[in-house]
């Protein structure tokens, strides 16, 4: 047995949620059926998700002044009509090779990040900076905000 705590939102990756009510248990199969997992709905509230994608500079690696260069490179490469994901192909300093960040809401990244991107509109990009963490990005807002419900989770799994 071992304990598994999630986050689902609603009719996404746990469609059951929508019609459980707060308190209440069901359980979910996977991999044929060989593992179940049993869930507890314990809360259901509304956010605000947001996607993006981005650029990652580390700037434990890299002085902020060539940051601030390589930032301005992307930037008129894209103006120019380069594909951003050819660019987080060309530039990006972690392991996300498309740059493509999964729907978020507030609370699941850091503040300076999401005061950033959650005001912005659809095919806006800009900097951001986390100086704290040295970490610099370019970001493309890909879609506007949306409205959902999100459904916390909690989870057991177990074998057959």
């Amino acid at each position: 047995i071992q304990q598994v705590e999630t986050m689902g939102i609603d009719s996404v990756k746990y469609p059951e949620a929508v019609n459980s009510k707060i308190g209440e248990i069901y359980t979910n199969k996977y991999d044929n059926g060989k593992i179940n997992v049993l869930f507890k709905v314990l809360n259901r509230r509304n956010v605000e998700l947001c996607k993006v994608q981005y650029i990652f500079f580390d700037g434990s690696k890299m002085e902020k002044q060539v940051i601030d260069s390589m930032r301005a490179i992307v930037l008129q490469k894209y103006k120019n009509g380069t594909d951003f994901t050819a660019l987080v192909k060309e530039y990006t300093m972690d392991g996300n090779s498309t740059g493509d960040l999964q729907w978020f809401y507030k609370g699941m990244m850091v503040e300076e990040f999401e005061e950033a991107v959650m005001p912005r509109r659809k095919g806006e990009i800009f900097n951001v900076d986390v100086d704290s963490r040295k970490w610099y990005y370019v970001v493309l807002k890909t879609h506007d905000n949306l409205n959902t419900t999100l459904t916390e989770l909690v989870g057991i799994q177990y074998e057959n």
